[in-house]
């Protein structure tokens, strides 16, 4: 298993590319995620809404790290 941080390293090796290419995926998934955990939480939705939001944020966060540790 290779982690995050080494695709910062080995980046150097591969060129600007790879390194611009996990930065844009990255952006777009952190839209990704914030639209669909938003999707959770609006005025009417109380604290429940709130703490549904975090627990959405914090589930697709630990999803994505575990896809990039797998991936590369």
């Amino acid at each position: 298993m290779r982690l995050i941080s080494n695709i910062w390293l080995e980046s150097k090796i591969f060129g600007k590319k790879i390194k611009e290419d996990l930065r844009k995926t990255q952006r777009l998934w952190i839209q990704y995620r914030d639209a669909k955990c938003g999707m959770f939480y609006h005025s009417e939705s109380g604290s429940g809404g709130l703490e549904d939001l975090n627990d959405c944020m914090i589930k697709e966060t630990i999803q994505r790290t575990k896809e990039l540790n797998e991936g590369w």
